[in-house]
């Protein structure tokens, strides 16, 4: 592992100025997250599995482009392997017209940030776009082709668009773009006779709205904010425009826990007034990485000693004894009972996970979906009833019972709570919109080791044991999708 660096997230793409083509220079700038970090070599976490066996991902900037004839751009693909964190590509779909030349460069890092290994290109229509072993993409005739990067058995594919050239005199370069908030270009002007680049006129540049993008004397934009904008550029004589769609970026938080290796006496916070287990629906989401034995999302039972007769359960993942470090997702309940699922965990990867917990006549059921909303993983256990314990207790991040040595290795967030039983339907709806079905009995979407207050408006708010805390998870997202930040060893 990576002991005391400074570790860079990409959070979306890799920069590279140093294009080749007709003086075209497209600047991405990036929104970085650095994470510093302690080391953890006394912790064998052996090496990643990766999510759906992908090896790799491919980010692309700008993520949309039209060119006319004559025009070149240099789109930059990073692909990026970050912990075994499987980042979700956005679509690229350039438009170029015959004759342009786009050089689509690659770079390799791996988790401890080395780069060098080797991308390969092909096209799926070369007699209409054609591609060099560099990544030098030629368009050829009108028409649509797929470009396809592979590397280590994986591949992207990104659409290209031919179109045929157009006969005005002036042009926006690019005149059509889409960016991340906080990404940034460079426009410029045109001839889309010869595709040459305009010195010889005077230009200013202004954008409509200015509330969502600033551009300077140059042609250097910088998206601020959500929405479309028009790229306006006057030379004495003539005015030329582009299109630009702004994709909103969130801010995200979790509580990233170390693994009980790191810790000296316990981490984890309480509620010592918890909901009653039954009923009781849990949605909160994970990331978890490698370690050894136990360790603990969650556990509804005694503070203190165990009595495996009483009331408990936890939902996490549990070791496979012939190895120790692989784990199996689990139901624990009574009587010491360790219900689990027939595959190995993947670690180095998000999950969001669901638990419903009910009674039924003589016996409590429990239900873990351990990769929601996939319903097809769920593990499923009922037991006679079982007396509440003397001191119950909800305890997040390690064992009551044992504490210091089932401690989280990973993030924890996205914490919701309920005192119902909720249908698959309305679990749904409430990770869509919070509360809209059902009042949580505690809520915290972005906890940070300051804040892990109830935000439901109903008044659980937890309490920290001891004084050891997890540190600050932060994350991305985009349009509301999913997750698309890799996580850094701490």
């Amino acid at each position: 592992m990576i002991g005391k660096s400074l570790h860079v997230i990409l959070y979306r793409l890799s920069l590279d100025a140093g294009f080749k083509g007709s003086g075209k220079v497209f600047v991405c700038l990036f929104l970085i997250l650095l994470v510093w970090g302690c080391d953890r070599s006394a912790l064998d976490q052996g090496p990643p599995v990766h999510e759906d066996d992908m090896a790799v991902d491919i980010w692309v900037c700008p993520e949309k482009a039209h060119l006319l004839v004559g025009q070149s751009l240099s789109f930059v693909a990073t692909i990026s392997d970050f912990a075994g964190n499987i980042l979700s590509a956005r679509t690229a779909t350039p438009t170029l017209k015959v004759g342009s030349l786009k050089q689509v460069k690659a770079t390799i890092g791996d988790s401890a940030g080395r780069t060098g290994k080797v991308l390969s290109w092909s096209s799926n229509r070369p007699s209409l776009v054609k591609v060099d072993e560099q990544g030098y993409v030629t368009a050829l005739a009108a028409g649509n082709a797929m470009i396809i990067a592979t590397f280590e058995g994986q591949s992207r594919a990104v659409e290209v668009t031919v179109s045929d050239l157009q006969t005005e005199e002036l042009s926006v370069s690019p005149i059509e773009a889409r960016l991340l908030v906080g990404e940034s270009l460079i426009f410029s002007i045109v001839s889309k006779t010869t595709g040459d680049k305009v010195f010889t006129k005077e230009i200013s540049w202004r954008v409509d709205p200015p509330s969502k993008a600033s551009i300077d004397a140059n042609g250097f934009l910088t998206a601020t904010a959500p929405g479309d904008i028009t790229i306006i550029a006057e030379t004495t004589d003539e005015i030329a425009t582009a299109t630009l769609q702004v994709i909103p970026v969130t801010t995200i938080y979790g509580l990233d826990f170390p693994g009980s290796a790191k810790v000296r006496n316990t981490m984890r916070f309480e509620f010592d007034k918890p909901l009653p287990a039954f009923p009781a629906t849990y949605i909160w989401h994970l990331y978890p990485r490698q370690q050894k034995s136990y360790y603990t999302a969650f556990f509804w039972g005694n503070n203190g000693a165990f009595f495996p007769s009483n009331t408990f359960y936890g939902f996490h993942p549990y070791p496979d004894w012939q190895s120790e470090s692989q784990h199996f997702w689990e139901i624990a309940a009574p009587p010491g009972k360790d219900v689990t699922n027939d595959s190995n965990v993947i670690y180095d990867r998000w999950y969001t996970q669901v638990a419903i917990c009910w009674i039924s006549e003589a016996s409590t059921i429990h239900e873990f979906y351990w990769d929601w909303p996939d319903m097809s993983k769920v593990i499923r256990y009922s037991v006679d009833i079982s007396p509440d314990p003397p001191a119950p207790v909800l305890a997040v991040g390690d064992a009551p019972w044992n504490p210091g040595h089932e401690v989280w290795n990973g993030v924890l967030r996205g914490f919701q709570f309920y005192d119902k039983v909720l249908t698959l339907s309305e679990i749904e709806q409430e990770i869509k919109t919070p509360g809209s079905v059902q009042l949580p009995w505690y809520l915290n979407l972005n906890p940070t080791p300051e804040n892990i207050v109830d935000q439901s408006g109903s008044g659980h708010h937890p309490m920290w044991v001891g004084p050891e805390r997890p540190i600050l998870w932060q994350g991305l997202i985009t349009g509301g999708t999913a997750i698309q930040t890799a996580v850094s060893p701490r």
